[in-house]
This record gives C-alpha cells, structure tokens and sequence, in this order.
C-alpha cells in the first residue's frame, strides 16, 4: 500500500466520529499527514496521544507503563490512572477493526505499532 493511499483510508475511515459505544468510549483520529493525534474518551474525560504513519503500518505513542500515572495526573485524567493496558488494548482494537483488519499489534515501550 502507498503511503498516499494508506493517508486516505486513514483519514476517511475516521472523518466521522462515532458516539460513544455501549461502554461509553471511543477513540477517533485527527486527520493530518503522516502525523497527527488520536483520542481515546470517556464520558468522565479525553487523552490524546501521537501517532505517525510507518514504512508498514501505523505507530501510536502511549506514555510508558512506569510513567502512565503520573502522565495521566500531569493531564489531569486521574480517572485513566492505572488502567493503561485496557485503555491501549481498546485503542488497538478500535484502530485494527476499523482502519487495518488484520493489522499485527507490536508492542512497544512508548506504545506500540500496527502493521501491515
């Protein structure tokens, strides 16, 4: 897939945002280049964390376990305290479902990567 056209699928795959699902989140993608911010939100609040687009696929960076809490307390999201696991597996799933079926989920210390 070419980076113009893997931009495209990107961008109109998120233009509408959903509301929020049964469980009350959702996670939407600002359009932008090979860059930009996604944004995962609750009733009680929103985080948002930078992705950029990669030789194969997409990367999203997530604050590092050891430092989730406090970056969450820095945001003034208390509420996301302690659950970075959940809240990266939703964003995970929402991305590979919606944008890249398929898509392999790498972890990573800032984060992780899909790829194609």
């Amino acid at each position: 897939m070419s980076i113009a056209t893997a931009l495209r699928s990107l961008a109109s795959t998120f233009a509408r945002p959903r509301s929020l699902d049964r469980d009350g989140w959702r996670v939407t993608v600002d359009r932008g280049g090979r860059a930009g911010w996604l944004s995962y939100e609750e009733p009680c609040g929103t985080l948002r964390f930078g992705w950029e687009m990669l030789s194969r696929g997409t990367g999203v960076h997530l604050p590092p376990a050891g430092e989730w809490d406090d970056e969450c307390a820095r945001r003034g999201a208390a509420w996301a305290a302690g659950r970075r696991d959940e809240i990266s597996r939703r964003i995970t799933d929402e991305l590979v479902r919606l944008r890249e079926p398929g898509a392999r989920v790498v972890p990573a210390i800032d984060g992780f990567d899909l790829l194609s």
